[in-house]
């Protein structure tokens, strides 16, 4: 094969897979040692300028597996603003329930990503731009809120279409 023949190139999706992680042709993708989708970013357009220090939080978040945090931190989105899909990365110092929702300008709750008991270290965890009802949600303004024992924090996020 050469050249538009390869299956990258293809229109059709070539990859099942690709399906469930709404994948295009022009997708970059990182994956874990699981195999597990941790980052996807569209390159249409080029590469994004904060793409450096994208790749450059997520590999930090492999590179200290031993070393345990000593304060809650809640990291900005990455990519922000972000379309299809941005990257919440925090740290916990000690095992507690962590509860992370999403928020839309008005307060409502948009979908809860996490609410559940957790081990202390860096951890990530992806939105697709989804409501609770896997329904893409609307351009605009949103916020991510971190619940980890009396730790509670907010920011925000643009999705763009």
């Amino acid at each position: 094969m050469s050249g538009n023949d390869a299956p990258i190139c293809a229109d059709e999706t070539p990859y099942p897979i690709w399906n469930s992680w709404n994948a295009t042709q022009r997708d970059l993708f990182l994956l874990d040692q699981q195999g597990n989708l941790i980052f996807q970013q569209n390159i249409t357009t080029g590469i994004p300028e904060n793409f450096n220090d994208s790749i450059l939080n997520l590999l930090s978040l492999g590179t200290t597996e031993n070393v345990l945090p000593n304060n809650y931190i809640l990291y900005d989105a990455f990519p922000n603003p972000f379309n299809p899909v941005t990257y919440l990365s925090y740290e916990i110092p000690i095992a507690t329930v962590v509860s992370i929702k999403i928020f839309d300008i008005s307060g409502k709750v948009v979908k809860n990503l996490i609410n559940s008991h957790q081990d202390p270290g860096k951890k990530l965890v992806r939105w697709d731009g989804t409501n609770s009802k896997r329904v893409k949600v609307h351009s605009g303004i949103y916020f991510y809120m971190i619940k980890a024992g009396k730790f509670n924090q907010t920011k925000k996020v643009t999705l763009v279409k």
